[in-house]
């Protein structure tokens, strides 16, 4: 009896080294993530500016606001939560929209400037998604 379950415990060992191994090595070989786009983002506000947007309670509990910029997905949000990213200075096209609908999705464009942070609400009236801004911080 002893011999089997120091069998079974040889053979659970050998599958945990051998199924690790294999986890270590696919992960080797996958591409890694490639950085957000370069020319979009920045590092603070020493390198560019800030777009900070916060959910409007009115949109309700569960309505994620999926951003995009530059044509890139960004990231998402829900109530409660501040979406913020550093930009570089320039123009970005932003988009804010809820996963797989774009019949409501908002788009324009920010120009941004370096030590700025553009603060905006993101509200929902009737079939339409848009960014209100607020007070804005330079």
């Amino acid at each position: 009896m002893k011999r089997l379950n120091l069998s079974v415990g040889i053979l659970a060992l050998v599958v945990c080294v051998i199924f690790f191994a294999s986890v270590k090595e696919s992960a080797a070989r996958q591409p890694k993530a490639a950085p957000l786009s370069e020319g979009t983002y920045a590092h603070g506000l020493a390198d560019g500016g800030c777009l900070r947007i916060k959910h409007s309670p009115a949109l309700g509990q569960n309505v994620a606001v999926v951003m995009t910029i530059d044509h890139q997905l960004a990231g998402s949000f829900t109530r409660g939560h501040v979406y913020e990213r550093f930009l570089t200075p320039g123009r970005h096209t932003i988009t804010a929209g809820r996963n797989g609908r774009n019949i409501d999705t908002w788009h324009g464009h920010l120009d941004v400037e370096r030590g700025h942070t553009y603060s905006f609400v993101v509200k929902y009236n009737a079939d339409q998604m848009f960014l209100v801004p607020t007070a804005a911080v330079h």
